[in-house]
């Protein structure tokens, strides 16, 4: 036979309110526009300059690009110290005196900093996978690597990415 021992008394509760689990930490922001993934760009050399003269300022700044400028123009392109090592290593007698408006590939059309993400896939497609010159009101704002914009296209356009590696292709 087996006996029950009364144990504590228990008493129902009311029924607790129910609290929302607590939110989840927000996502990093997606970048909306090209300003959020810019690099600075601390000058500019004019296109009249030597090559030399531009890898003497990229030294200086320690950066890795350059804006190649007109007088007249303006803002005319981009050169980085990859450029110049492709240049020394092609033309190691006669790199140096280069001019940097022969030797930049001059873009039609420039991004503007608010521009989407989209404006620059466009460009790329256009002109081919390199640096873009970004300005704001006709001055330069910053440059945009085509990696930015690649693991961007990763993250919410996957055609696009497979479009780009293959335009690069051809």
């Amino acid at each position: 036979m087996t006996t029950t021992q009364p144990g504590p008394s228990h008493t129902p509760r009311p029924a607790a309110s129910v609290t929302p689990p607590a939110a989840t930490p927000a996502a990093p922001s997606v970048p909306s526009t090209l300003r959020e993934a810019l690099l600075p760009v601390p000058g500019h050399v004019l296109a009249s300059e030597c090559m030399d003269s531009a890898l003497k300022h990229l030294e200086t700044a320690g950066v890795e690009y350059l804006a190649i400028a007109d007088p007249e123009e303006g803002p005319l392109g981009v050169v980085s110290c990859f450029d110049i090592k492709q240049l020394k290593r092609k033309y190691p007698d006669h790199w140096a005196d280069m001019r940097c408006g022969n030797v930049i590939v001059a873009s039609d059309r420039f991004l503007n900093a608010d521009d989407s993400f989209d404006a620059a896939i466009s460009l790329l497609m256009e002109e081919g996978l390199r640096p873009l010159l970004v300005l704001e009101r006709n001055t330069v704002c910053g440059v945009l690597e085509p990696t930015s914009v690649l693991q961007w296209c990763a993250e919410h356009r996957p055609a696009a990415l497979q479009e780009l590696a293959l335009q690069d292709l051809s």
